[in-house]
């Protein structure tokens, strides 16, 4: 019985569980358990076999060495090709983490200077917000920076009646703050915001007569 992990780890004791359902299935007097990973991590049952690709490679390319004339053209071209697989993509030596090591190592200046300057998706979907702002004709800023915008609808003498205030992390926070006005007007906002109010944390029923904030995520 072989469990084979490549991009992932244990976890709830799966070794252990799936050796019993094993051993209750076959009901054989005995097999092996082998647990294969990239780099032949150690088992947590201790039953189990540790095993790395890199050994799988071996084996495989010593039995085309030995075997290549009595091997069928269709068997040899699968073992080949999938003996050179692992050699680029699995086993931790792979020649592609070899190539990349040469390559930093003759341009590591260079490589340095672009991952520095690698795209920051904060600042460019703060950018794009300030852009779709300033378009509206119908929004101000208040304040700006990368993480944090605040923008007020430009309502008549320039008294603020709403502002937005998007933080543009890892996920696009936005909140609604009602501000003092007319209570028509505070109460009109607050109605178009309700029928959104599953997105929204306030479940409130009525507007207070404090400022309102209402945010989503």
């Amino acid at each position: 019985m072989i469990e084979n992990k490549i991009d992932s780890g244990e976890h709830s004791e799966q070794l252990t569980r799936y050796r019993q359902i094993a051993k209750r299935s076959c009901r054989l007097a005995a097999f092996y358990c082998i647990f294969l990973t990239k780099a032949g991590d150690s088992p947590t049952d201790n039953n189990y076999i540790a095993v790395d690709y890199a050994t799988v490679q071996r084996v495989l390319d010593r039995l085309i060495a030995k075997r290549e004339s009595t091997l069928g053209a269709d068997v040899l071209t699968l073992l080949t090709h999938y003996s050179q697989m692992l050699g680029r993509h699995i086993v931790e030596d792979s020649e592609i983490a070899r190539l990349w090591r040469d390559i930093y190592k003759k341009h590591k200046q260079a490589l340095d200077l672009i991952y520095s300057h690698r795209p920051d998706e904060t600042a460019v979907v703060s950018e794009r917000m300030k852009e779709l702002i300033g378009e509206s004709g119908e929004f101000v800023i208040d304040t700006d920076s990368k993480s944090t915008i605040r923008w007020h609808r430009d309502a008549e003498r320039g008294k603020r009646m709403d502002a937005f205030g998007p933080n543009a992390s890892v996920q696009l926070k936005v909140i609604l703050y009602i501000g003092p006005g007319p209570e028509e007007t505070r109460q009109r906002l607050f109605e178009i915001a309700r029928p959104i109010e599953r997105c929204l944390r306030s479940r409130r029923r009525s507007i207070p007569n404090t400022i309102q904030s209402i945010s989503t995520n």
